[in-house]
């Protein structure tokens, strides 16, 4: 799935649903394997269709052990972080890749699916967020941009997401300014700014609100 698509498993039966989540930088993923005789082809193929925003595969129970295989080894990796775990992770993804890129075309969700349909405005309204986040939006009139009622469009997002409007654009501001506190040098009143929080104030209020620690305590406790 590309970044801001929204997806919702649903459980048939009684048997249990085990879920692994990997989430890959795709910049990461292309400059890392782009040397890599065949395997960057594969992590091409998989990551750059411009057409799909997601796929799934329907795979053999022998293929399916496979790669649950795989991803609970990278799982391992992630969790004991050996000696040389990078090394490890890297040759895991491009099994991955490999294996996922020799099985057949994988399908393309139903757009028709009432699912699909009802998570369609909140997927514009989660694109719209990750595009302008930094700017000033007024959120109670963010309806009007998309041409639907306030009540219509504030009951999908939730019902989709799981979280208000403005409780999903407060989390995704607070995401970047870590991010930007972890990779970045730059000072905590550039990054308030640049995530949106015009109030400096308000930033610490609401980042302490969120993780428990100051920008500034974040910083360090990462380092």
């Amino acid at each position: 799935m590309k970044p801001h698509v929204l997806h919702w498993p649903r459980v048939i039966g009684t048997k249990p649903l085990h879920r692994i989540v990997l989430s890959l930088d795709e910049r990461y993923v292309l400059t890392s394997f782009d040397k890599t005789p065949g395997i960057g082809d594969c992590a091409r193929a998989l990551l750059l269709n411009p057409q799909a925003t997601s796929y799934y595969w329907l795979l053999s129970a022998a293929k399916m052990e496979e790669i649950g295989d795989i991803l609970f080894r990278l799982t391992r990796e992630v969790t004991e972080r050996a000696v040389y775990y990078e090394a490890a992770m890297f040759h895991l993804l491009a099994e991955l890749f490999v294996t996922l890129a020799r099985e057949h075309q994988p399908g393309l969700p139903d757009a028709d699916e009432p699912d699909n349909l009802t998570f369609h405005l909140a997927e514009r309204v989660l694109r719209y967020l990750a595009a302008h986040y930094a700017e000033s939006i007024e959120v109670s009139r963010l309806h009007e941009r998309f041409n639907v009622s306030r009540t219509h469009m504030y009951d999908h997002f939730k019902q989709s997401t799981g979280h208000s409007l403005n409780r999903y654009l407060t989390l995704y501001r607070i995401n970047q300014a870590k991010r930007l506190l972890m990779d970045t040098p730059i000072s905590v009143t550039e990054i308030a700014s640049s995530v949106g929080f015009g109030d400096l104030s308000h930033f610490f209020h609401t980042f302490k609100s969120e993780t428990g620690l100051t920008p500034n305590e974040f910083r360090k406790q990462i380092k």
